[in-house]
């Protein structure tokens, strides 16, 4: 593996095994607290995707698994929230990069529910317009939400 990467994977290790390692078990009971997002916002792993020019780290393809792989080592919730916040970024790349990618702009993922196991409302696309009901929340703390039909996903704000 080249250089760069192994320097990376050390990085995220280091910081993985210092940051989350220790609370792990009460992130996976209690949620990621908001220190914590905020640190892996300085990091740059939040916005891992993103171009630099537009405020991102500009991780090609197997610098962001390396992230990812190395974070879900200690946490698997703490890796979802780096991938689903890259997703939203990869989805919506003229939104404000900067403001999400140091954690203190959440964005969040809804899911149909065939994965909700409840009650969740249908999800219509019409003439470029979303109507949906929106019965689960998952988490009200957020600025966008990520909602799927199954085969299609949009990012629409929370209001």
């Amino acid at each position: 593996m080249m250089e760069e990467y192994e320097i990376l994977r050390n990085t995220v290790r280091e910081f993985a095994n210092k940051e989350i390692e220790n609370i792990s078990k009460d992130i996976e009971i209690k949620g990621i607290p908001d220190t914590l997002v905020l640190k892996l916002g300085a990091q740059g792993f939040l916005a891992a995707t993103a171009p630099q020019e537009k405020g991102g780290s500009g991780l090609d393809e197997l610098g962001y698994i390396i992230v990812l792989e190395e974070l879900s080592r200690v946490s698997p919730s703490v890796a979802m929230k780096v991938f689903l916040t890259n997703f939203y970024l990869q989805l919506n790349p003229d939104d404000d990069v900067n403001y999400i990618a140091s954690g203190k702009k959440r964005v969040s993922v809804a899911f149909p529910d065939y994965y909700a196991r409840g009650k969740s409302g249908k999800v219509e696309v019409s003439a470029g317009k979303i109507n949906a009901t929106k019965e689960n929340v998952i988490n009200a703390n957020v600025e966008a939400i990520a909602l799927t039909d199954g085969k299609d996903v949009y990012a629409v704000s929370k209001e």
